[in-house]
């Protein structure tokens, strides 16, 4: 449910902050300018959140280019019997240089 409230700074401007609690979701707000823009915002956001369009931020912090030439290699790869010896050896290759997965982390805030 968003909740729009009205600030007013010490130099007397007036701005409208929303804030868009719903639950299985962070806290979304946003700052605007005026109450017209802030409202749509607040209903776009709201109902991208409930048909599920909406992206959780963090849960793209949960993944990392290990993961995906993992998940790549077992879905992909096997679909593509002429490159799969050859593609197959190039991604293990980034993945040693820069690729990190979840659980190589340690942490859900890297």
């Amino acid at each position: 449910m968003a909740d729009i409230t009205k600030r007013i700074t010490k130099d007397n401007e007036v701005s409208y902050r929303v804030r868009i609690r719903l639950r299985g979701y962070p806290l979304q707000s946003a700052t605007f300018a005026s109450k017209s823009k802030a409202k749509e915002w607040a209903q776009a956001t709201e109902a991208s959140m409930r048909e599920g369009r909406h992206f959780k931020h963090s849960e793209s912090k949960k993944h990392f280019l290990g993961d995906l030439v993992d998940r790549y290699i077992h879905d992909v790869l096997p679909t593509k019997p002429r490159s799969q010896v050859k593609q197959s050896a190039q991604l293990k290759w980034w993945k040693d240089k820069i690729g990190k997965s979840y659980s190589q982390s340690g942490s859900e805030n890297e």
